[in-house]
């Protein structure tokens, strides 16, 4: 199933970046403060004192998550800031839209999104 999923996924759309594609599985320590809250919704870190994923321009983010079907909602954040551990709940970050988070692939098991920019940044990712 994993091997569908995956090539499914890239088959919606996803194209050849500089950077690559990364793919961030379920045991992948990025994602060892994700949690799902009482409504069923999953996060890849909490909003403060967590690191968010890599997620470079021109490049590609496969992301695992455990809802078990397919997300109603995808929401992607993202950040300048890697980690705000040491700056005291001080990120900024931007709910992203756009070439800068095209959602190229949404399925049972991996969200993947797509930054078409140039900009490097660091993100959250919300299913739902």
């Amino acid at each position: 199933m994993r091997a569908f999923a995956l090539t499914a996924l890239f088959a919606a759309g996803c194209t050849a970046h500089a950077a690559g594609t990364r793919t961030v599985e379920r045991d992948d320590p990025l994602l060892d403060d994700a949690s799902t809250d009482d409504r069923g919704a999953w996060q890849s870190a909490p909003w403060s004192r967590s690191e968010w994923i890599p997620y470079p321009g021109r490049g590609s983010v496969v992301i695992a998550h455990p809802l078990g079907r397919i997300p109603t909602g995808v929401q992607v954040y993202l950040s300048p800031d890697s980690d705000d551990r040491e700056t005291e709940n001080s990120r900024i970050a931007f709910i992203a839209s756009g070439d800068i988070a095209t959602l190229t692939g949404v399925d049972d098991e991996y969200v993947a999104i797509e930054n078409n920019t140039r900009g490097d940044f660091f993100a959250r990712v919300v299913v739902h």
